[in-house]
């Protein structure tokens, strides 16, 4: 069949332009890194060539450090699958998408801020540390301390802290200090687990009040968007009856007053 020639002008000219502006775009965007004095590389899984890590490379670089943590750690290779992780990681991706910068606080063993591969400056923070398992992470700086004695020169475009301030006498300034230094925090701990559940778990059982409470002393700085329940895969037996209950996980979403200046929280 011969398509009519006002046919074919019509489909071939529209890609043709569009071909034109793609080219255009990637010779801007190239020229930029140029101009910037940043050498430009080819992705070999992809062929994409740019200035900046290819979201291919970034993947796979992803999974070659979970590989690793996992290889290292029982603690992460029994956690790095939960649905609590993913949905953290969305919850970061629809909060802070322009972060540079991220801080994540009692992050013992686990890399799960490598998962957020669009921030390029990435912190985590533990007062324990297992330097086996921290070596060779790469893109990932790790302080070993004590949060509250640690002192940080700079505010966190997001700050997280995952399954933590259930083990901590007070949680109340321990939040408190992490909003200081965060434009968004994400905080997420258990929700109504039977107390006795999990040993070292101080809070339980963690009402959604008492969860809500301990952001009170980060009122000055923000605001607590948004808190939410996050189902787990498990089920604990809980202490007083012998019974398994399901896991249930609360995560609340802090955000800084955009008239919020940060002289004013130092």
């Amino acid at each position: 069949m011969v398509l009519p020639k006002a046919r074919l002008a019509a489909g071939i000219i529209p890609a043709v332009v569009l071909t034109f502006i793609g080219f255009l775009f990637l010779y801007t965007n190239l020229q930029d890194c140029s101009e910037a004095g940043i050498t430009t590389t080819t992705c070999e899984p992809c062929t994409t060539t740019t200035c900046s890590p290819c979201t291919c490379s970034l993947n796979k670089q992803m999974k070659q450090i979970e590989e690793l943590a996992s290889e290292r750690s029982e603690y992460w290779r029994k956690r790095k699958s939960a649905k609590l992780y993913t949905q953290e990681m969305e919850l970061a991706q629809l909060h802070a998408p322009n972060a540079l910068t991220a801080l994540d606080v009692g992050s013992y063993e686990s890399p799960f801020l490598s998962r957020l591969h669009w921030i390029p400056t990435k912190v985590a923070t533990d007062i324990q540390s297992r330097p086996d398992v921290w070596q060779d992470i790469r893109g990932i700086a790790f302080v070993q301390g004590d949060f509250m004695q640690l002192k940080f020169a700079t505010i966190f475009d997001l700050v997280l802290c995952t399954q933590v301030v259930e083990h901590l006498k007070d949680p109340g300034p321990f939040v408190g200090k992490m909003a200081s230094i965060a434009r968004v925090l994400i905080v997420s701990t258990t929700y109504e687990m039977p107390a006795g559940t999990i040993e070292g778990h101080v809070q339980d059982p963690i009402s959604e009040q008492t969860f809500r409470s301990w952001f009170d002393t980060a009122s000055k700085y923000g605001r607590l968007s948004d808190v939410l329940k996050i189902p787990g895969e498990a089920a604990l037996i809980d202490p007083a009856d012998g019974v398994r209950k399901p896991v249930t996980n609360i995560v609340g979403i802090w955000k800084r007053n955009v008239t919020m200046s940060i002289e004013a929280t130092a």
